[in-house]
């Protein structure tokens, strides 16, 4: 198997610190090799999240282009506001689709700054962003396909024989410990679906759980995880399912029979590996991923390992082990990282 397309979605501030290291380690490794075309096309690098402009990462590398930025708030400052966009939305007929979990509108969360930890703010400002996120996820794919011929002449720049495949592998980063992310993450998963069915067996992700992030002391990131974990195992365990009514409106789907909810691969990253090392820190959790995620990117054998081996024999995989969404997975990415 070849190198191919690939479109990379961060959600909130870890999955935005991840995406940010990932291109500026794509790009560097691109420069290197001669490469003077920049980050492809056909590789989309996204990040969405509810501040007003993205969270600085130059620790990372430099800021992300601007229209790989999805606002989630749309700069709206106060929950109350995005509360009343998604109840107009909505209608009578469709509130109770959120009557069980919405936040309180009075919470004084500045939400064109963050989600404040707060999941649930995190879910409702994506619903208002429905459109966007959907416009952003067609605008990646009617790139991917554009850049066909630029994807071709870099594979051979970077020294593969065969042609790259034509179908992207979708890859969903967010920590399940925090406020945007957490409450998002699922739900772009369902618009990647809805937009487009043959994507809808993979979508790869890549879940932060609250031990990376021990050293900050935090309160409210293990129910975070909690909350996180049983929605995506709802969504991975049960049988297919009609697209959410949530969503009917918001953005033009093809037709789709019932189909499983959320992340078809999902890999749980802590900060131990399996054979029981520990990674220092939150960064150092983020950089090892990047360094599994750019391989992927750049080196056919790591790529058909995963895509062409890894995925393909997912389900007996999973019949090996009694319990396992995989192992629910902790750190299998940073071992090959390392």
């Amino acid at each position: 198997m070849s190198l191919g397309p690939m479109i990379v979605i961060g959600c909130g501030g870890s999955g935005g610190a991840v995406i940010t290291a990932l291109r500026n380690k794509l790009d560097n490794h691109l420069r290197r090799s001669g490469w003077t075309e920049g980050i492809p096309s056909a590789w989309q690098l996204i990040w969405a999240d509810t501040p007003s402009v993205p969270d600085f990462m130059g620790q990372y590398g430099p800021q992300i282009p601007k229209e790989d930025y999805v606002c989630l708030s749309q700069r709206v400052p106060k929950v109350k506001e995005v509360h009343d966009a998604v109840t107009t939305f909505l209608g009578e007929d469709r509130l109770s689709e959120i009557s069980s979990w919405a936040p309180d509108p009075s919470i004084p969360v500045p939400i064109d700054l963050g989600a404040g930890q707060w999941r649930a703010v995190g879910r409702l400002a994506a619903i208002m962003s429905l459109s966007g996120l959907a416009n952003r996820v067609g605008h990646a794919m009617s790139q991917i396909s554009l850049g066909q011929g630029q994807l071709q002449r870099l594979v051979k720049q970077l020294g593969v024989e065969e042609s790259p495949t034509s179908e992207p592998l979708v890859v969903i980063v967010s920590s399940l410990a925090g406020g945007t992310g957490s409450g998002v993450f699922l739900d772009i998963c369902d618009i990647i679906r809805a937009k487009e069915p043959d994507l809808s067996n993979k979508i790869v992700g890549i879940l932060f759980t609250a031990e990376i992030f021990e050293d900050l002391n935090l309160a409210g990131l293990q129910y975070n995880t909690v909350g996180a974990l049983s929605e995506l195992c709802a969504g991975y365990f049960s049988p297919a399912q009609a697209f959410p009514r949530i969503f009917e409106g918001a953005f033009s789907k093809q037709a789709m029979n019932n189909e499983p909810r959320g992340v078809s691969f999902p890999f749980l990253i802590g900060k131990r590996t399996f054979d029981g090392n520990k990674l220092n820190s939150t960064n150092d959790v983020y950089r090892s991923v990047t360094e599994t995620l750019s391989s992927m990117f750049t080196n056919e054998a790591v790529f058909d390992e995963f895509a062409g081996k890894m995925l393909t024999n997912w389900a007996s995989e999973q019949s090996n082990h009694s319990v396992n969404v995989h192992e629910m997975c902790e750190c299998e990415l940073m071992d090959k990282g390392k």
